[in-house]
């Protein structure tokens, strides 16, 4: 059974999940931004993937309940152009 939102619900609701979509996305480019440039050793790198990977399925994740395909694919545009490196 689904209720509909009034305006204030609604402006609650996509103020919660954008800034869950900004700390996955800022955790995201922060573990990239680390493991990039080398600044991790031995176990860090594991911890430093998997909090790459967790970020990324939360800010896809949060870009879905927002219904913002741009943001989708904004953080699917920012992992090709790890590729290009």
């Amino acid at each position: 059974m689904s209720e509909r939102m009034n305006a204030q619900e609604f402006a609650r609701f996509e103020r919660r999940w954008k800034a869950i979509f900004t700390g996955f996305a800022l955790a995201l480019v922060g573990s990239i931004f680390v493991f990039h440039f080398g600044l991790v050793e031995g176990a860090g790198i594991v911890w430093c993937i998997l909090i790459g990977v967790i970020s990324l399925i939360g800010a896809l994740f949060a870009a879905h309940e927002l219904r913002d395909p741009a943001r989708r694919e904004g953080v699917l545009d920012g992992l090709d152009a790890l590729d290009d490196d």
